[in-house]
């Protein structure tokens, strides 16, 4: 069951991310990125590089999680991995999905949401130097 799951879920995140990575590409662009970490690194490593680098870093991330919990087998790690894989590979689809059409989905609203209210809760706890 580990192994079917663990699989699952890993061509899940490949094939969203190819799909990312796709839209990036083709509708995409350096300047049109709307993330400003990924627009910066895309600026200095040109497109092309940047998206292979990237890709570089997501496979060893990835592998090195799915081989890690491979190895340690605990059924709560594994459930972790699934539930918080397949929730990026959906994050992943829905980022490719915009890419496309340009507008946002309910999930990315929600998510913006939730993070807007996020800063303002930490930025009203934060202590005013004055």
């Amino acid at each position: 069951m580990t192994a079917a799951l663990l699989t699952l879920t890993t061509a899940a995140l490949l094939f969203t991310k190819a799909l990312d990575v796709h839209s990036t590409w083709h509708h995409v662009g350096i300047d049109g990125e709307c993330n400003p970490l990924v627009r910066r690194w895309f600026q200095r490593h040109g497109l092309a590089r940047g998206l292979v680098l990237a890709c570089g870093v997501y496979l060893v991330v990835l592998l090195a999680e799915i081989a890690l919990v491979w190895w340690l087998d605990r059924p709560i790690l594994t459930a972790g991995t699934v539930v918080l894989g397949l929730f990026t590979a959906w994050a992943q689809w829905d980022v490719a999905r915009f890419n496309r059409r340009h507008r946002h989905s309910w999930f990315t609203r929600l998510t913006l949401r939730v993070y807007s209210r996020w800063n303002d809760l930490l930025m009203t706890r934060r202590p005013r130097n004055q």
